[in-house]
């Protein structure tokens, strides 16, 4: 949700990406920005963010391509996953990573073997909105010791919408 328009103050997250970008590869300027699958982080979400970024010479292409791996991702330096949300039973659950086809976890590895930047985002918070399972199939295959996980506290008697909420507390010092 950082990527979002309104979640940032001036230039934070974009000059973190900027940074970070041109560690990783100071050639690296094409931008996937991945759509399908129902992502949450869309890019008419984050204008400012991508805007900022074409300032500095980034493009960035918006794709909704389903699967991932009829696109060929070989045009691209970067690849952005903002969240995508495959199933669930209830917002808290991580998703199903079932619904992720194998072929197109492939096509993602064999981007970022071949010298890509991957980018996934993932989301945990009072409001739940994780798919850490779904996200957590890709950095599997990539051999990688990083996991997402959902570390949220909720209050099962403080409902909202019939769902558990971020917990009220009082502190008695």
């Amino acid at each position: 949700s950082s990527y979002r328009d309104g979640n940032w103050r001036d230039n934070e997250i974009p000059v973190l990406f900027d940074i970070l970008f041109k560690w990783m590869s100071s050639t690296a300027k094409k931008i996937l920005w991945y759509e399908g699958y129902n992502v949450y982080t869309s890019s008419e979400k984050c204008t400012n963010f991508i805007e900022n970024l074409k300032a500095w010479g980034y493009s960035v292409t918006p794709v909704a391509t389903e699967p991932i791996a009829d696109i060929d991702l070989s045009q691209y330096d970067i690849l952005i996953i903002p969240q995508l949300q495959l199933d669930r039973k209830t917002r808290y659950d991580g998703g199903n990573p079932d619904l992720l086809p194998d072929n197109d976890v492939q096509a993602i590895v064999d981007f970022v073997k071949n010298g890509g930047i991957l980018v996934i985002s993932e989301q945990s918070d009072w409001g739940g909105y994780n798919w850490a399972l779904v996200h957590n199939k890709i950095l599997s295959a990539l051999d990688t010791d990083v996991r997402f996980q959902h570390d949220a506290v909720y209050d099962d008697d403080n409902t909202w919408t019939g769902d558990p909420w971020y917990p009220i507390a009082d502190v008695d010092t």
